[in-house]
């Protein structure tokens, strides 16, 4: 939760959502939403982000990408 709250404070930072793999529930994707590719690598290169990266590395495995949204829906749009 630490590094949440050190993200979220983040300039550019929007919302993120932590799913979990219901057939491999030690199994989980973190989906981060930022204003712009800037604001992300600005985020995770400060000094201040060491030592989350470093408990994120201790406790997982990492493949990050960067993504556009192509669509989206909620049941308030139908």
């Amino acid at each position: 939760m630490r590094t949440a709250r050190f993200l979220e404070r983040q300039p550019g930072f929007l919302a993120y959502t932590l799913v979990r793999h219901l057939e491999e529930p030690q199994s989980y994707v973190n989906i981060a939403r930022w204003t712009d590719v800037a604001s992300f690598r600005a985020a995770v290169t400060q000094a201040e982000f060491g030592p989350h990266a470093e408990a994120l590395r201790a406790i997982s495995t990492s493949s990050s990408g960067l993504y556009t949204e192509r669509r989206s829906a909620t049941v308030e749009e139908r």
